[in-house]
């Protein structure tokens, strides 16, 4: 069945960037999960972390730039 196997193939990707996130920097990991994964506003990210939404706004660049190189074997993004 051609769902089952979507489903698998996208569960599949989801694992892989899981695995990715882990490798970015510990700053980087809290931005992308809390904008990405929490669906938070940058406003809300940069309160929390005490951080200027500049700030927020580039790790979040340099977590997604990492995350290319880093999945750019498995999957084209």
């Amino acid at each position: 069945n051609a769902q089952i196997v979507n489903k698998a193939e996208a569960n599949e990707i989801q694992d892989q960037i899981k695995q990715a996130v882990t490798e970015l920097s510990p700053r980087q990991q809290q931005v992308f999960i809390l904008r990405y994964y929490q669906n938070l506003p940058l406003r809300e990210i940069g309160e929390m972390m005490g951080l200027q939404i500049g700030t927020i706004k580039s790790h979040l660049f340099n977590a997604l730039r990492n995350l290319r190189q880093l999945l750019a074997d498995y999957v084209q993004v």
